[in-house]
């Protein structure tokens, strides 16, 4: 793999996660949301699973995994 396809890898999951930082922090409420970033769990089996955002609401829990793809 080149080094220009791993840094265009790397700048779109950084562009990604950035952006979604940015809109947290710009809509949800402090008071009403509590957000968790880069959750890292155990699986049964070993080994470890990651969780981009956990956002948890007094109704609700919202859990995001954000994915890359090419258009």
């Amino acid at each position: 793999m080149s080094l220009l396809k791993i840094l265009k890898a790397w700048y779109k999951g950084w562009d990604g996660e950035l952006t979604v930082k940015f809109g947290q922090w710009l809509y949800l409420d402090k008071k009403t949301y509590h957000v968790f970033n880069n959750v890292t769990l155990p699986n049964f089996g070993g080994g470890t699973t990651q969780i981009d955002h956990i956002i948890f609401i007094k109704e609700n829990n919202l859990c995001l995994q954000l994915i890359s793809t090419r258009l």
